[in-house]
């Protein structure tokens, strides 16, 4: 569509006095005057007729909620109680590894077979301990009956029961140690003795070691295998001191992990800074599905601290010119001034996408006036064909 210059009337403002007073019956009460040199407002104002008026969208921008994020990073751990280090009390020869590095075990299955002859000889110990308590039993039943009918003396029945105190204190210790190897004291007898002792796994899990092999050593110091349970896996990020009030337990968070993302939220949040990285721990628990991820995995996140508005317009509500980015507001009925403003892409709904949409960075000088919000370059054109006259 093409307008006559007749009907339309540029305003250009100029020095001294004349100008002034142009430029401010356009404006809204109260609008302050820029200082010379600022370039937050143009001083320019368009005036056009009714039928290129109708061209135009005017309106209040949207304010559009966001949340508010701290950045941070951390990595993928598992509580105390979820990894294993496998070892023996006492040490033996190892006869049997059943799984290797890598391998997924079940609860209770047999992981390594040891032998040596200290084993047989703990139970020797217990079977001659169990007999020798078996004996002082009877005898302090016997030393009983004879005390009450004044056929012993206090002595010998002091002695027996001390005795068997004794004998008792050894045989519960040996049978403790034996059930620390696994063996079970329970109907032991010398043809049931046995040389091996079997590792057996405490929770079903991943192997993720195995540094001995068939033949060597072990003693209690040596680790046989490492299991680890990753059902309770957790994201353990550093936060920096100055943010860690505004984070709040159940706040959300998001991540990315292996360039795949989670979300979750805040579980536990540590009261103690370290003194090295000035950063304080949260644990938070991921949602959903975690059999890909793996321990010590490296984690760049995000958590939720609160949220806000933007003031959101159209990519039509903008014009550019010599770099910078301008809006046209109504300061009358068919008188608009073009004002300065910072504006980023608005990203916020989809960061993948292509956007058309702007976040106004400096609202306040757009806040007091309607804005076109479409049809900005028409004006933009008519300031440009007077600059070129």
């Amino acid at each position: 569509m093409y307008f006559s210059v007749k009907n339309i009337h540029i305003t250009r403002f100029l020095t001294g006095t004349a100008a002034l007073l142009i430029w401010v019956s356009g404006c809204a009460p109260g609008t302050p005057v820029s200082e010379a040199g600022s370039a937050a407002v143009i001083r320019d104002v368009v005036e056009i007729d009714s039928a290129l008026r109708a061209d135009l969208s005017v309106g209040q921008p949207d304010r559009e909620p966001y949340d508010l994020w701290v950045t941070c990073n951390g990595r993928i751990d598992v509580p105390p109680q979820s990894l294993a280090t496998l070892s023996v009390p006492v040490g033996g020869y190892i006869r049997e590894i059943r799984p290797i590095n890598g391998e997924y075990v079940t609860k209770g299955s047999l992981l390594a077979v040891l032998e040596h002859p200290t084993y047989i000889q703990m139970q020797q110990d217990y079977l001659e301990a169990r007999s020798q308590w078996e004996y002082l039993q009877t005898e302090l039943t016997r030393q009983e009956t004879l005390r009450s009918e004044n056929a012993a003396t206090g002595k010998t029945y002091d002695k027996t029961k001390a005795d068997l105190q004794a004998a008792d204190a050894r045989m519960t210790g040996l049978s403790r140690q034996l059930g620390l190897l696994g063996i079970s004291t329970e109907g032991l007898t010398p043809a049931a003795m046995r040389s091996r002792v079997e590792v057996r796994a405490p929770f079903s899990g991943y192997v993720l070691e195995v540094p001995v092999n068939v033949g060597v050593y072990a003693g209690p110091e040596a680790v046989l295998l490492r299991l680890i349970d990753k059902g309770h896996l957790h994201v353990e990020l550093e936060v920096f001191e100055q943010d860690a009030a505004r984070i709040s337990t159940r706040a959300m968070i998001e991540c990315t992990i292996a360039g795949v993302a989670y979300t979750g939220h805040v579980k536990l949040i540590s009261q103690e800074v370290r003194p090295e990285t000035k950063t304080i721990s949260v644990h938070a628990h991921l949602d959903g599905a975690q059999d890909a991820l793996r321990p010590g995995a490296y984690v760049a996140g995000k958590i939720q601290v609160g949220r806000d508005t933007a003031l959101v317009v159209p990519g039509t509500a903008l014009v550019r010119d010599g770099g910078e980015s301008f809006m046209f507001v109504q300061v009358g009925h068919h008188q608009f001034r073009r004002v300065r403003v910072e504006a980023e892409a608005w990203a916020y709904k989809n960061p993948l996408s292509s956007s058309t949409e702007f976040h106004i960075k400096n609202p306040a000088v757009i806040s007091d006036f309607p804005c076109v919000l479409s049809g900005a370059f028409l004006l933009q054109q008519q300031l440009a064909g007077e600059d070129a006259e």
